[in-house]
């Protein structure tokens, strides 16, 4: 919780309501003190013992000034106020002033109303104007002067009558209500914060972030003990300390004692292109070399043959067909080929059946998914690496994925998620027909057809400078959309039998009823084919006698919302529910403009806004 202070000012409230208030709110410290009888000491005190101060404005004013790292919450002055002081003064049809230096007063036209007053205003005077506004006050006719207990004493020296205006029971509330409030956002964030400091820690890399001073503000525990820092002792000095050579953005080898290790730099960049610091990453030598390992196994090992071709395609309607027939086409060529399509569309099983194809059948055909492998082993992945080219690498190096396609195909699926700096190396393989391993000058020609993939707009993140223009103008060579299975016609039926054949070879057919036919074609299938194929499993696990109905079908697939018998038997509601689900997906992956999310979608801009306005989508 954090510490709350309350200030009341002198003779503002009396001293069994203060009494009262501490009593009832024991998470906040109350003082009765006017800002003058402050002591420079009393003032250091509180800036460091709390986090939250209150009180009038005048107070306010100077905590806001002094103490900017506090949060500071000025209580109001209201009618209510000015009524517990006519309280006081019982006056009527009468004229009265109210001074203030620093307050606004709420409510003082009702006042007026209410007690058939005559209030003379004299808000935001300087102190050192007072005197003059309390005689203009005089000189009108006021008989009472309201204010702090400065213009108080002032007036009465003047022999003025004055009264302080006291703090009530509704401006008390309403600030209470409002520090209540504030302590518990904090320690909202306090939990935050030790749950990202936690979570930091607990990253399986070591982690520092800079200022846009080149200041160290946080290192993770892994990245003090990979530099052999004390806790906490670079925190707030020059990242320079640290790393004595200059550590550019990018990725880089880098020497901290006797050790050679990896760091990843990446700039800290708010929306209006401000720059906040960096991050910097630093990679255990065992941890990069065991990955390493992971990674080549699973994609040199797993991906280094086709499984499929154009005759493995299941699907008779005339969008696939169309398909089958441009890649048939692009496969006579060597040219690059960016396969665009909804995930779950079969991207890879097409870029399979291209290569199977191609006079390169008989060569490597090497799958890479760019979105699953962190930037730093990207590079190496993609271009290999020789020995000694940085900690933790293989004393034999390593032959990257372009050197293992060599002759063959190489798919590059989620091309979209590249980083700009790969997307630059990789363009200048494409453009030279050459490689450098990391850590070595020696060229490497390669002969490569790269067949690129992705399920987002690129000319889009072209537009936003997310991916490189001339990048795309290479990969873009040849060209074709696959079709989402919802616009396939029959086709989900028919994979529907395939995929129950393929995988429950041994048991009798099962049986569709016509109702649950139109339902699997006419169905939006998010998951495309991939959704298909788990509904298939689901089938064989739980389908009772090998009959499939409509309702066992929704059952499935909706397993919530099934349940309640109005949604089981509209399905058009069903139906309306994935078009609106399509539509935020849509826009969701082109960051909210209309014009990309209907390309998407393949309607006009038009046609998006009425949707958008049918399903109350703002």
């Amino acid at each position: 919780m954090k510490s709350t202070l309350m200030i009341i000012p002198t003779d503002s409230m009396c001293q069994k309501r203060f009494d009262s208030y501490s009593a009832e709110y024991p998470d906040i410290d109350f003082l009765s003190s006017n800002l003058s009888d402050l002591t420079e000491e009393q003032i250091t005190e509180i800036s460091v013992d709390y986090d939250i101060v209150a009180g009038r404005a005048r107070f306010a004013h100077f905590f806001r000034d002094r103490c900017p790292h506090m949060h500071t919450i000025e209580i109001p002055i209201t009618g209510y106020d000015i009524i517990d002081s006519l309280a006081l003064q019982p006056l009527r049809s009468a004229k009265i002033a109210i001074l203030t230096s620093f307050a606004d007063i709420y409510g003082m036209e009702i006042l007026k109303t209410a007690f058939d007053l005559t209030i003379l205003p004299y808000l935001h005077v300087p102190s050192a104007q007072l005197p003059s506004a309390i005689e203009d006050a005089c000189a009108k006719g006021a008989r009472l002067i309201l204010g702090s207990s400065q213009t108080c004493q002032l007036a009465r020296s003047m022999d003025v009558p004055a009264q302080v205006i006291p703090l009530g029971k509704q401006s008390m509330r309403q600030v209470i209500g409002e520090l209540q409030n504030i302590q518990q956002i904090f320690q909202i964030e306090d939990a935050k914060n030790a749950y990202i400091r936690h979570l930091v820690d607990a990253i399986g890399e070591g982690l520092i972030s800079t200022n846009d001073q080149n200041q160290i503000i946080s290192m993770n525990a892994l990245a003090e003990s990979i530099t052999g820092s004390p806790h906490g002792y670079y925190i707030g000095r020059p990242i320079a300390e640290l790393f004595p050579e200059k550590l550019d953005i990018g990725t880089h080898i880098v020497k901290i004692g006797d050790q050679k290790i990896m760091a990843n730099k990446v700039p800290l960049i708010t929306q209006d292109k401000s720059t906040l610091g960096s991050a910097i990453t630093l990679y255990r030598p065992d941890k990069i070399q065991n990955m390493e390992s992971m990674v080549r196994k699973e994609n040199l090992g797993k991906n280094a043959s086709v499984k499929y071709s154009f005759e493995s395609l299941i699907g008779s309607s005339d969008e696939l067909q169309a398909a089958i027939r441009t890649g048939k086409s692009y496969a006579k060529t060597d040219s690059n080929v960016l396969i665009v399509g909804e995930t779950g569309t079969g991207k890879e099983l097409f870029a399979q059946s291209i290569h199977h194809a191609s006079r390169r059948s008989s060569q490597p055909f090497i799958a890479i998914n760019c979105a699953a492998l962190p930037t730093n082993l990207l590079e190496s992945e993609l271009f290999g690496y020789v020995e000694g080219a940085f900690t933790g690498a293989s004393k034999k190096g390593k032959a990257g994925v372009f050197e293992a396609a060599h002759g063959g195909t190489l798919f590059l699926d989620e091309i979209s998620e590249m980083d700009y700096a790969n997307q630059g190396r990789l363009l200048r393989v494409l453009q030279e027909k050459y490689i450098v391993r990391l850590g070595s000058t020696k060229i490497i020609p390669i002969d490569v057809r790269v067949i690129a993939a992705t399920n987002r707009n690129l000319e889009q993140l072209v537009a936003e400078k997310l991916f490189r223009e001339d990048l795309f103008y290479r990969l873009n060579v040849l060209r074709f959309h696959l079709p989402p299975l919802r616009n396939r016609g029959n086709d989900p039926y028919l994979l529907t039998q395939c995929f129950l054949k393929d995988l429950d070879p041994d048991s009798l057919p099962y049986r569709f009823e016509e109702e649950a036919i139109d339902f699997l074609n006419s169905y939006r299938w998010p998951g495309n084919i991939r959704q298909i194929r788990n509904i298939c499993e689901r089938i064989i696990a739980t389908c009772p006698q090998h009959y499939v109905s409509k309702d066992y079908l929704l059952e499935t697939i909706f397993p919530q919302t099934a349940r309640r018998e109005e949604e089981r038997e509209n399905f058009q509601t069903i139906r309306e529910q994935h078009k609106k689900e399509e539509l935020l997906r849509a826009l969701k992956n082109n960051h909210g403009k209309i014009g990309a999310a209907a390309q998407e979608l393949g309607i006009n801009r038009s046609t998006l806004w009425r949707r958008m306005k049918k399903y109350e989508i703002e």
